[in-house]
């Protein structure tokens, strides 16, 4: 008798059948092909992504174009193995099946359309040919694409005069990757001209195929559909994972420099300038006055329409997410008198500055400066060519605010200290590097100046992220029985896909963090949930428990970002009296989420949508609505990164290149801090109060996702309710966790008493065990209370709202135990909070996720009465911890290397 643990369920051919007429089409075996392939495109890209955070972002171009082709092939391969993206075709020739309506697979060759032109670029790029060339060689081969895709929707003996275009275009595409690349790349150099050779050598053989694959598919009808899928798959294949990750591994041996594709940052010159002509002025000037004042009024009106683009553009989103790499250069119309009666319309403002900035903190920093600077110099440099005012001296109102080179020892802009670098070379005589820093304590660019109403509102977006990404950890156990129906295995086995999702959070957590510190807050939750959202759908849509498994997975590993990145976006709005509300209110908002999930998807499996997959597609539409807030009312809140933008403001309206950021000079690279995010935390693992908080956390955690599993057997198996009703019941811990907010005001009060005395003392850092305040006004004792009250009165002779009202006060102790270890940590490790946090976040999601399997079975063998009274024994256990920390929790960080100590 063989058993399999996770059996055979791709039913992508019967979810999305063809129609009926279609008899030559692909089978199961060819869609598992398409999915095993799409799986190798989706891990090569994510691969990419990893290997472009070790490259300085300015040299990142073949990394990016390879990034994109990748995806691109990842999302033509899901559309494949759906068994989407095709129509029926009759056939010319009867070789296989004796001929019939064969089904062709468009959505290939619109992959090969957006994929071969970036590959072609790479090589064209590297081989350093000349522009035009690669102009039209691209034309070329998307000749080539455009001719296969239209031979294989016609079902005539035309097809092969398409074929025959397509072919001469390959021939052309092959001439000048042959005969014009290889000898650009031979005056490359030697190591240039090596690495092409293995790469033209690949692409050529490979590239031979493709056309005597499309003859023996879509033109002759020679092979079956699940054979073209292998064939082409293969080609695919070999063309992207393998020659294109050999491609990405030269690349990085060969300095952009050489290959004339370095990028800087800043405005160099205008990339276009729209003139009026000489010879159209002259006739302006000769038709007389009213010609001329016809066209300066035109002139007006298409500078104010160009200044109106500018600024919605300067202000929207997209714009922003792509300024980070300089890459949108937008020319603000400005009026020049080039002769008597005409004016020339010139763009000459380049949209700087980093990405995410909202409109109202560009605002606040542009007006801060530039009350310095002075409106004319705004008006100088928005209206003044570019070129001459790079060439020509500063006025002398400029000169005067920004204090020219050797001139003005100091700096007029508020400036947190000068760093002398006696031994680089500046472009001022002085040598002195103006760190700048925020304009007094009252700053308005400051996230902690921002209004009580916008941070209140920013916090809330930070715990709907959290929440939405909670939500879908235990959207699937809401509805396990009839996904592991609809897969064929069992409650055990579809239990993965929640415990796979948990373990997916622990491995993304780690690296969440040095991606804030480095491009900042907002891009990084906007960047992860759209990747989160892309694998919730494809969870949704996968045909098998395998591909559910994967998908989660990345879910997970997406969707944790706002388990370490929140409490920075926290730290980064509320100093440490503010903390005590705030991060509560925080917590409350983000903590719902694995006990509303279920909630949510309660009634979805058997109600009016009659479906378990849209558990998935909720969590999708929430996470959509999510993602909108983030985009278009969340500010950065990140202050060194707005800093860094008011570095840059300074440097363009005053031409001073003294004034830096401190982020722009710590040179503290990704790679630095993604090296200390993946060795500290686990370093700190021989602290004692890591340690031991970790464990109190992760024992929480463990019974909250093991109540995914076990609340069948508490409430379903022992009061005979329904499915949809057990997981209504989860609302018990929802309520429980707003209890803690009725604590907040009395220890408030508390913190702050401290506060007063710690001023008295001449400190200005409160004692970090003040923070376990939530954990001994009955947050630690509740725990072991309420898991002993629900399993020994989980009775059909005991009403049902007694466990009902336990699980409310587990849910109090839960969300006060979090609050306690959160807070105590931060304020305890201070600078290392983050890596101490990593080290929590991945303890107590990685044993969750493991734990979450175990749970089914832990509670069928040994009962809803037992398995809750060991976990309660084990809560118990770690009851006194707060108490010991308050009591001597200074003497146990003393004998800490990493943690903050009372003098």
């Amino acid at each position: 008798m063989s058993f399999t643990l996770l059996p055979r369920g791709n039913e992508a051919i019967s979810i999305n059948p063809v129609a009926s007429d279609i008899t030559i089409r692909l089978t199961a075996h060819g869609s598992d092909w398409y999915w095993a392939a799409f799986c190798i495109f989706a891990v090569t890209a994510l691969a990419y992504i990893v290997s472009a955070a070790f490259v300085p972002r300015m040299e990142r171009i073949f990394h990016y174009s390879s990034i994109g082709a990748a995806f691109f092939a990842s999302l033509t391969y899901f559309t494949m193995a759906s068994n989407l993206g095709s129509t029926g075709i009759q056939t010319e020739f009867s070789h296989y099946m004796g001929g019939g309506i064969r089904q062709i697979f468009y959505a290939r060759y619109v992959g090969w359309f957006l994929v071969s032109p970036l590959l072609l670029t790479n090589i064209l790029l590297f081989s350093g040919v000349a522009w035009p060339t690669i102009l039209f060689t691209l034309s070329a081969q998307e000749i080539y694409v455009v001719s296969a895709l239209i031979g294989s929707l016609v079902s005539s003996t035309y097809k092969w005069g398409y074929f025959t275009f397509g072919v001469v275009a390959w021939f052309l595409v092959m001439y000048h990757l042959i005969f014009v690349a290889r000898v650009s790349a031979k005056e490359q150099g030697s190591d240039v001209y090596g690495h092409f050779l293995v790469m033209l050598c690949g692409i050529s053989f490979i590239w031979t195929l493709y056309p005597i694959s499309w003859g023996l598919s879509e033109g002759g009808n020679v092979i079956s559909p699940d054979s073209e899928a292998a064939f082409y798959g293969v080609l695919d294949i070999a063309t992207l994972p393998v020659i294109c990750s050999y491609f990405v591994y030269a690349s990085r041996k060969i300095s952009v420099e050489r290959l004339g594709l370095a990028f800087e940052r800043g405005f160099k010159r205008p990339v276009a300038i729209l003139p009026i002509s000489e010879k159209q002025a002259a006739a302006e000037s000769a038709a007389g006055g009213r010609h001329s004042a016809e066209t300066a009024v035109n002139n007006e009106t298409a500078a104010r329409r160009l200044r109106f683009l500018h600024d919605f553009l300067r202000w929207t989103y997209f714009a922003r997410l792509l300024r980070e790499d300089n890459c949108i250069y937008i020319y603000r119309a400005a009026i020049r008198s080039r002769f008597a009666t005409t004016k020339t319309i010139e763009h000459a403002v380049q949209l700087t500055g980093s990405s995410m900035q909202s409109y109202l903190q560009y605002r606040s920093l542009r007006s801060s400066i530039l009350k310095l600077v002075g409106p004319d110099r705004e008006k100088k440099t928005l209206d003044e060519d570019w070129s001459s005012s790079r060439d020509s001296p500063a006025p002398d109102a400029v000169s005067n605010a920004a204090g020219s080179a050797g001139v003005h020892a100091t700096p007029i802009f508020s400036c947190d200290y000068i760093l002398q670098k006696p031994d680089s070379p500046c472009q001022n005589s002085s040598q002195q590097i103006f760190i700048v820093g925020w304009d007094g304590p009252d700053d308005p660019a400051n996230p902690r100046n921002f209004s009580i109403a916008r941070k209140i509102m920013t916090t809330l977006i930070v715990g709907a992220i959290a929440l939405v990404v909670g939500a879908a950890s235990a959207t699937d156990a809401a509805v396990l029985p009839q996904a592991a129906a609809e897969f064929h295995v069992s409650d055990v086995a579809e239990s993965l896909a929640t415990g796979i999702y948990l373990i997916g959070y622990a491995f993304g957590a780690v690296l969440a963090a040095p991606f804030s510190e480095t491009l900042g807050r907002n891009i990084i939750y906007a960047s992860t949930l759209v990747l989160f959202a892309i694998f919730i759908m494809g969870s949704a849509l996968t045909p098998n428990i395998g591909g559910q498994i994967v998908l989660r997975f990345f879910a997970g590993f997406f969707g944790s970002t706002p388990l370490v990145c929140a409490g920075g976006s926290i730290a980064d709005l509320w100093d440490q009296m503010e903390k005590t509300y705030a991060f509560p209110i925080y917590a409350m908002t983000g903590f719902g989420g694995p006990v509303l999930g279920p909630a949510i998807a309660s009634y979805v499996a058997f109600g009016s949508l009659s479906n378990w997959r849209w558990a998935e597609w909720i969590s999708l539409i929430v996470a959509g609505l999510v993602l909108a807030s983030v985009l278009f009312l969340m500010p950065e809140t990140f202050g060194p990164l707005i800093l860094k933008w008011k570095a840059q403001e300074i440097r363009k309206l005053t031409g001073d290149d003294r004034y830096k950021a401190e982020l722009e000079v710590t040179h503290r690279t990704f790679s630095m801090r993604m090296k200390v995010a993946l060795v500290r935390p686990f370093i700190m693992a021989t602290e004692p109060i890591i340690v031991l908080m970790a464990l109190y956390i992760t024992v929480l955690y463990i019974v909250q996702f093991t109540f995914l599993d076990g609340y069948t057997f508490i409430f379903k198996d022992v009061y005979g309710i329904s499915q949809g009703l057990t997981n209504i019941c989860f609302l018990g811990i929802y309520i429980g966790t707003l209890l803690p907010g009725f604590l907040i005001y009395p220890i408030y009060r508390i913190t702050k008493n401290d506060f007063e005395k710690v001023q008295a003392q001449g400190r200005r850092d409160l004692d970090p065990e003040v923070r376990l305040w939530f954990g001994m006004l009955g947050g630690s004792i509740s725990i072991p209370v309420s898991l002993l009250w629900m399993g020994w009165t989980d009775y059909t002779s005991v009403n049902i709202w007694s466990p009902l009202i336990a699980s409310t006060l587990f849910g109090y102790g839960m969300l006060c135990i979090f609050l306690m270890v959160y807070m105590y940590v931060i304020d305890s490790y201070e600078i290392y909070a983050a890596s101490a946090l990593t080290l929590v976040t991945f303890m107590r999601y990685l044993l969750s996720g493991v734990m979450t399997v175990v749970g089914i079975p832990f509670y069928r063998n040994v009962g809803t009465h037992w398995t809750l009274t060991v976990m309660a024994c084990i809560s118990a256990l770690l009851v006194p911890l707060p108490y010991v920390f308050y009591k001597w929790g200074n003497t146990i960080r003393s004998y800490s290397k990493h943690a903050a100590v009372k003098v």
